[in-house]
């Protein structure tokens, strides 16, 4: 909580000044941003469980003998964004290099999750050759998996302040500083369990046909967020000559921060984060 205080103090401070200067609507922009955090707390069975429980699928018990496979490391999602940028302008009329941002980004499908597996193998027959009197074994061989997956949305709202290394240049380099408050909703906890069997010796190995899969969703209460960082980015403008079309340039933007995270029903966390937009920008 005491994170979440001083961010938002530095930004009502900041929009403090903001709004204390002539400014106007300099550019608008939209953009494909992705982000990954880089730890979370759904990196633990504990959590998980936490989460479902009373689940009839997931129990520590339900996974003794599992081996746990790749899992993702924290939240990630890709989603679009808008945002408004605004300059300062002197009694002179001359723009600011320092201008600030207003914008809005959707994650649509925020996920996370944890894989385990195990491999079961019993004695099902015993072939004697008639010839030879070899013996050969066929076993039944038993894959089980159990797939834990977080999805949610995420909506985030970001305030934040770029330097422009030149405002008539064609290609610039900006970087700055960028405060993010987000919401994360329509959380569901996802717990799949599935079985493929299949009959085997040192000779062949074929199916006969046994797969189960089950599955139980939980909701879980939405979570609040709180992100600093620092944007660093690169902006290019498509045309040179045409007045209208030379105010249309792409720009690629990297934004590593860190992101506080409050949870109602597990820890609250802080971890590291990345963010990559790729976009389009009219300057207006």
């Amino acid at each position: 909580m005491k994170k979440q205080f001083l961010i938002i103090l530095i930004t009502i401070s900041s929009l403090t000044v903001f709004a204390q200067r002539k400014l106007k609507l300099s550019d608008v922009s939209a953009s494909y941003t992705g982000f990954q955090e880089a730890t979370g707390n759904l990196n633990s069975i504990d959590n998980f469980i936490k989460l479902t429980s009373p689940s009839p699928l997931l129990s520590k018990d339900s996974l003794v003998g599992y081996y746990q496979g790749a899992s993702r490391c924290g939240l990630a999602s890709n989603g679009i964004g808008f945002n408004f940028g605004f300059a300062t302008v002197n009694q002179s009329g001359k723009t600011s290099k320092l201008k600030w941002n207003i914008g809005v980004n959707y994650f649509g499908q925020v996920n996370d999750g944890m894989f385990f597996n195990k491999r079961e193998t019993y004695r099902y027959d015993t072939l004697t050759s008639s010839a030879t009197g070899q013996q050969s074994y066929v076993d039944s061989v038993d894959n089980k998996s159990t797939f834990l997956n977080f999805n949610a949305t995420e909506l985030r709202f970001n305030l934040g302040a770029r330097y422009h290394t030149s405002l008539k240049t064609r290609v610039n380099v900006y970087f700055g500083l960028d405060a993010s408050f987000g919401r994360l909703m329509n959380s569901i906890i996802e717990v799949q369990k599935s079985k493929y069997s299949q009959i085997s010796n040192n000779y062949f190995s074929s199916s006969y046909g046994f797969s189960t899969t089950e599955n139980v969703n939980t909701i879980a209460k939405p979570n609040n967020s709180v992100s600093a960082a620092l944007p660093i980015g690169l902006e290019f403008k498509l045309f040179k000559r045409n007045e209208l079309l030379k105010r249309v340039g792409i720009f690629y933007e990297f934004k590593p921060g860190l992101t506080y995270r409050s949870n109602p029903e597990l820890t609250d966390f802080t971890t590291g984060s990345i963010q990559n937009s790729l976009g389009l920008k009219l300057s207006l």
